[in-house]
């Protein structure tokens, strides 16, 4: 008797648990999207997000050396998911002055790659600013500036309660 009560008593839990987790991800992005500092979330969430999918095969040509005479430039911005589950990363770009450039959405392979490039948060426009992405804290972000070299750029990982923000302090297209 007691053995049956402790298993239906274990079964709850796990269901529970399941639950909270399926819950839990479903609001993932918009939890995350909530965090993103400096303008109100109903602007936010009023913005029509670009969709990008760009794999790390096509990071490979980003990548390649630059001819020194190019006159473009942009600051990409990896995602690299740790999770067994697909991942929702959704960016929003400001201006040097703070006022909200774009926002985009891209979605992650379980343990895979994707980018954006600031031109995609910026609609092809010449900007100069920063960006924050929400995500699941299992998504981990880099940066690199995609000029006649290339520069990694910094960038702050602030997870919290199973939702990461990712704080890119500068990014620039032109």
């Amino acid at each position: 008797m007691h053995r049956s009560s402790l298993r239906l008593s274990l079964s709850a839990a796990c269901a529970a648990l399941l639950l909270s987790l399926a819950t839990s991800a479903g609001f993932a992005s918009e939890a995350a999207e909530a965090q993103l500092e400096g303008s109100s979330r109903d602007e936010i969430r009023a913005m029509d997000a670009v969709e990008v999918e760009r794999d790390a095969a096509s990071l490979v040509d980003e990548l390649r050396v630059r001819p020194d005479d190019r006159d473009v430039a942009d600051t990409a911005l990896v995602f690299t998911s740790y999770s067994h589950h697909r991942q929702r990363v959704i960016c929003v770009a400001f201006n040097k002055n703070g006022r909200i450039v774009g926002k985009t959405l891209t979605v992650l392979p379980p343990r895979g790659v994707r980018y954006v490039l600031a031109s995609d948060l910026a609609n092809d426009l010449d900007f100069v600013g920063s960006a924050q992405c929400g995500s699941h804290s299992s998504v981990k972000g880099t940066a690199v500036f995609l000029g006649p070299g290339l520069t990694d750029l910094p960038v702050r990982q602030v997870p919290h309660s199973g939702v990461g923000r990712m704080a890119f302090p500068l990014i620039a297209t032109y």
